[in-house]
């Protein structure tokens, strides 16, 4: 099969380093794959199933991130102020002056 690329992205891997990620199409736009650099991780898929596949991969990278943002807004809000005497409550700025 011939394939052509699509896009290309950098990403940051597991040891810190960068990549190239190709998203590739065959002549027939039946198939696609995401391919890195070196040709060495691919995944290949037809079109319906690499766009259910790539919907869920979004989807459960979402919710992960958004879960960590949860985890790390209720540890600022747990926070014991009377530790810090010249942190305000959040409550303080809502549209008083200073």
């Amino acid at each position: 099969m011939n394939w052509t690329t699509i896009n290309k992205v950098a990403v940051k891997t597991a040891d810190n380093e960068s990549e190239v990620i190709k998203f590739e199409v065959t002549e027939s736009g039946e198939y696609f794959r995401i391919i890195n650099e070196y040709g060495n991780h691919i995944l290949s898929f037809d079109v319906m199933t690499g766009f259910e596949a790539i919907s869920r991969i979004q989807e459960t990278f979402k919710s992960y991130i958004d879960l960590e943002i949860q985890k790390d807004f209720k540890s600022i809000n747990s926070i014991d102020s009377s530790h810090y005497p010249d942190v305000q409550s959040f409550n303080d700025c809502q549209g008083e002056g200073v």
